[in-house]
């Protein structure tokens, strides 16, 4: 679930505000997700807690909808040019003391998701 975070993030951003999310699966394995977004959009994630080491990680999160698709490549997204930019909106945010949509409410709401999503996985849902 260390991962789950990110995940549901990246989905809040693309879909809409995460609403309610369902888990199921093995907390030391696979776990899948089912999100349920504001506006009637649903979505759905896959997480594995363990790989081969001698593998390559895989972070990928693809968009289906009406208006096509979507893919993204989650490794890129840790290059040094998107943690650059993360620093300097934050300092400008700080710096011009504006909020910033990403603020401690916004990181409180995704652990409360998956605070949610353990609680199914440990009950058994």
């Amino acid at each position: 679930m260390d991962v789950g975070v990110d995940v549901v993030d990246l989905l809040d951003a693309a879909l809409g505000h995460t609403a309610l999310v369902r888990a199921h699966g093995d907390p030391r394995g696979w776990v899948g997700l089912l999100l349920e977004h504001q506006g009637g959009r649903y979505s759905e994630a896959s997480l594995l807690a363990t790989a081969p080491a001698d593998q390559p990680a895989r972070a990928e999160i693809e968009i289906f909808g009406p208006g096509g698709s979507a893919v993204i490549d989650c490794g890129d997204v840790t290059e040094r040019e998107a943690v650059g930019t993360m620093v300097e909106e934050f300092a400008d945010a700080v710096g011009h003391r504006r909020p910033h949509p990403l603020d401690v409410r916004h990181g409180l709401h995704l652990q409360r998701l998956l605070d949610a999503a353990e609680t199914d996985l440990l009950a058994g849902h």
